[in-house]
């Protein structure tokens, strides 16, 4: 179970270290990266990808230069690799998000994993209480909406006013489903530095929207008995750890990348 988070803000990267990283990616991400306009987003786009390739060599032992992410159409990453052995793991999954200053991830070894990270609002911090108090709610609302919606993969297919959520307790939520009180599913809520705020949703394998069904074909436990799955609910949820870029790399090139950027 991996919570990571990287802080691009103080990230300055030379055009030929972004280079470097990029080169580090097969073709179709690297051009992926290299499509948006802004340095910002570009720098977003390559942080999220070294995450994805990172949790997976991480969670599942394998080589950072072997690992093939694939989307669903819902555009949701999946690691694709065959499946090997994972007692610990048997349906690995994860989500990324970035806004703001961060770039996070979120992974879960058994249930289904989305994430979304929010960043504060001007409005927010010059705002009357009463106003602050409505805009905090509607902030945890709309990450666990965000959360939720990437945790099934439904893309932008998903309406807002299907999803009903109740915080019973400070940092954890629960949602009703057009109407439908849904015990499997929940929320996890935790604030990182610079009033940004990440929802993490933890959901049974069998919610994912799979139309094509290779992201299905990887879970190795794909139906979890009631019990099985409150057990995974009550899974204290670990705090998001703070990555640097070279903590993503791969051992065989880290050396070279601080050597020369670091």
């Amino acid at each position: 179970m991996l919570r990571w988070a990287v802080d691009i803000t103080s990230w300055d990267a030379h055009p030929l270290e972004l280079q470097f990283l990029l080169d580090l990616l097969p073709p179709a991400e690297r051009a992926d990266c290299t499509s948006f306009r802004f340095e910002a987003d570009r720098k977003r786009a390559v942080v999220s990808r070294l995450l994805q390739r990172a949790a997976a060599a991480t969670a599942l032992g394998l080589l950072f230069s072997e690992v093939e992410i694939r989307r669903t159409k819902g555009r949701k990453p999946f690691v694709a690799n065959p499946p090997p052995r994972r007692p610990h793991a048997p349906n690995f999954n994860f989500n990324v998000s970035h806004e703001g200053n961060f770039v996070v991830l979120a992974s879960e070894p058994v249930c289904l994993c989305g994430v979304d990270v929010a960043a504060p609002r001007q409005l927010q911090t010059s705002c009357a209480t009463p106003i602050k108090e409505h805009l905090n709610s509607f902030r945890n609302q709309l990450t666990s909406f965000e959360a939720l919606s990437k945790a099934r993969g439904d893309g932008l297919e998903f309406q807002f006013d299907k999803a009903e959520f109740h915080f019973p307790a400070q940092n954890e939520a629960t949602v009703i489903l057009h109407g439908k009180p849904q015990p499997r599913w929940r929320f996890f809520l935790q604030s990182l530095a610079g009033g940004h705020w990440v929802s993490v949703a933890r959901a049974p394998p069998e919610a994912i929207i799979d139309a094509f069904g290779e992201f299905r074909a990887t879970f190795q436990q794909p139906v979890l008995s009631d019990e099985e799955m409150e057990r995974h609910l009550n899974i204290p949820n670990p705090p998001f750890v703070m990555k640097q870029v070279q903590d993503l790399l791969p051992e065989d090139v880290r050396f070279d990348y601080e050597a020369t950027w670091a």
